[in-house]
């Protein structure tokens, strides 16, 4: 379900999961003129966790591709729609299973990055500032 560690040129992903079974993913997509990444961290350990991140990536993944150049606005709300429509937290038995996840795009021609996130901040950092 992960990406290659090399998707993109002068990168690099740094994942130490606590367990082999997790909750925990990375995900990316190179739409062409768009580069998406995403961190998340889904609630629960185990089999629970890996069922959320089979959900979220799964959701990540049909957005970009149904929808042209969706943004990390879009595609979050509608990623975290799909995993409330999915866990059927609208029923009187919600589950309080979460996504935490940052997610950035990346606009090849016009050299801009767009940020949204759940519950995880996004940190700008410039000459070491």
């Amino acid at each position: 379900m992960l990406p290659p560690e090399n998707f993109f040129n002068d990168t690099f992903v740094l994942f130490m999961p606590k367990d082999i079974v997790s909750g925990d993913f990375y995900w990316m997509h190179d739409s062409g003129f768009k580069q998406y990444i995403a961190a998340v961290d889904c609630t629960g350990h185990g089999v629970p966790g890996a069922f959320m991140s089979i959900i979220g990536h799964n959701s990540l993944n049909k957005i970009v591709r149904r929808v042209a150049s969706p943004g990390p606005r879009r595609s979050l709300t509608t990623s975290i729609s799909r995993v409330v429509h999915a866990l059927l937290q609208r029923s009187e038995k919600a589950v309080t299973d979460r996504m935490d996840i940052s997610l950035i795009s990346y606009d090849i021609l016009e050299h801009t990055v767009e940020y949204a996130g759940a519950y995880q901040p996004l940190y700008h950092v410039r000459d070491g500032r």
